[in-house]
Order: structure tokens, then sequence, then C-alpha cells
């Protein structure tokens, strides 16, 4: 398992482990974070609202409107099932 030299081979490992790779994983976690933060106080706002280029990345790069933790992590699992060009 661990000596697979292509980069596509360790991505189907990593599906069918159950694993997302780190920049997958990185996008959930982010998002995780700032909506949790939002509504919080108005300065944490002001911070959410200067980076709403991160917003604009997940709906761009994952094709999503709904931006409910939920729907995000289900939107980038299947954006990485479809990444590695086989039905599921």
């Amino acid at each position: 398992m661990f000596h697979y030299k292509q980069y596509e081979s360790v991505k189907e490992l990593q599906y069918f482990c159950g694993d997302l790779p780190f920049d997958y994983m990185y996008d959930i976690l982010r998002w995780s974070f700032y909506s949790r933060m939002m509504g919080r106080n108005k300065y944490l706002d002001s911070l959410f609202a200067l980076n709403a280029t991160f917003k604009n990345h997940i709906i761009d790069k994952y094709h999503s409107v709904n931006l409910s933790n939920y729907s995000v992590q289900n939107v980038v699992w299947l954006y990485f099932e479809h990444s590695l060009c086989f039905d599921v």
C-alpha cells in the first residue's frame, strides 16, 4: 500500500479507506470554522466579510449553492468521487 508511485492510485486508496486528500479536508474544516464563527459578534462577521473570497472559492470549486456544513461536506465528497473517474 505504501509503495504506490502514482498519485492517482493513492487517491483511490484514500477514497476506499474513507479519507479525503488534504486539500479537500482543509476546505471542509476551514468552512466549518467560518460557519461556526458567523453571527457570533460584529467583529467576527467583519473578518468573515473580508475573507469572502473563500466563500466564493467553495461555490466555484464545488458548484455548491447551499453552504451548510453538511451540504459542503457532501459536495466535497461527491467532487472527490468524480475526480477519480469511475462511477460509484
